[in-house]
């Protein structure tokens, strides 16, 4: 065999040796960073999977718990470290958030500084002994996690005042104030107080995380009046929020023949006219009848008329008294002159109209 076929594989050997690192025992292996720190207040080990440059030996007579660190590796004493000291030893920080008190414990938001540990230790002199400070860094990603926590709790939209039907009646749902919790500020806040336990080691004042208020838009005061038509008790009822949501009114009314039917739904008053004009539909029924009636006697819409969001539907006045509590109209909703004249006044446009069988 040649000594070009023979060196070849030798010099890839030798290189492989160089480039490869040695094995290192599970025992001294860096322990994994579970936290992230503030950038720029805290060095924990990096968690890269490359063993960081070697300091060489820690000087003698360094302890960390009661442990001898003197003559480990930087591997080996940041094992120690890590192993030795824990955040849990310093007090729970208490907050506050929408009147509510919460504990957040110093393991929840803090890390060990393993790096600024191994750097008191690496400063000292090897003759005198020191015992290692513990040193602890903030996790802002687990603060961020705690306060986002409350804020799932405490958050809530506001609601609004509404009306909403209740077997045959109206009932008045009232209105609610909504909560919105700062988070950002939060997390500065709780950040600031762990970070001063950190330094000192001593409970800190209880930690307010800002929650702001958001007013609901409608409220009892401008929830404004609601009617109620039962079609089956030729009955129309207004109810007013400033009566906590009773009736303020009722009147007997007219309703749809069974071949013109009133329709049943949620609708509302798009329209107020005063001494309406009728004007021909142009149905069946209207056939007979002018194009359109002007305001005064004869007029089919009596002297007010209120136009609802269901097409062609009207709660107006009447001269026909006798078709008062009867299915009559073509659809609308007939009061008495009285009554129309009275209601007519006391809603506006955009007031709620349910009509129930």
């Amino acid at each position: 065999m040649s000594l070009r076929r023979i060196a070849r594989p030798l010099a890839a050997a030798l290189v492989a040796a160089f480039l490869l690192p040695a094995a290192v025992p599970a025992w001294a292996a860096s322990p994994p960073n579970r936290r992230a720190p503030v950038p720029g207040k805290s060095r924990p080990a990096p968690n890269t999977g490359v063993l960081p440059r070697q300091r060489g030996l820690v000087p003698a007579n360094v302890s960390v718990a009661g442990r001898d660190l003197g003559g480990l590796t930087e591997i080996q004493a940041r094992s120690v470290v890590f192993a030795s000291v824990r955040a849990s030893a310093l007090p729970p920080l208490t907050v506050i958030a929408a009147g509510e008190t919460y504990t957040m414990p110093a393991e929840a938001g803090l890390c060990v500084d393993t790096e600024a540990m191994l750097d008191q230790a690496y400063s000292a002199n090897g003759t005198d002994p020191v015992e290692l400070t513990p040193r602890f860094c903030s996790d802002w990603r687990a603060v961020r996690s705690f306060v986002t926590g409350l804020a799932s709790r405490i958050d809530r939209g506001s609601q609004n005042a509404r009306w909403y039907l209740s077997g045959k009646t109206l009932k008045l749902q009232v209105s609610k104030a909504g909560r919105r919790t700062d988070v950002a500020a939060g997390r500065q806040a709780v950040l600031d107080a762990l970070e001063r336990e950190a330094r000192t080691g001593l409970a800190q004042p209880p930690v307010e995380v800002p929650v702001s208020t958001i007013a609901p838009r409608i409220t009892e005061k401008n929830v404004g009046r609601a009617i109620l038509v039962v079609l089956s008790e030729r009955y129309l009822r207004l109810f007013d929020p400033a009566k906590g949501g009773s009736i303020l009114h009722g009147y007997h009314c007219a309703i749809g023949q069974p071949e013109y039917p009133t329709p049943t739904g949620a609708f509302r008053i798009i329209e107020k006219r005063y001494m309406p004009t009728w004007v021909n539909p142009g149905s069946g029924w209207a056939r007979s009848m002018p194009p359109y009636i002007g305001p005064g006697p004869g007029n089919p819409l009596g002297t007010r008329a209120l136009n609802l969001s269901a097409d062609g539907i009207r709660i107006h006045g009447t001269e026909n008294i006798g078709s008062i509590g009867t299915p009559a109209s073509h659809g609308c909703i007939r009061l008495v002159r009285r009554d129309i004249e009275q209601l007519y006044d006391l809603v506006v446009v955009g007031t709620p109209v349910f009509i129930i069988k």
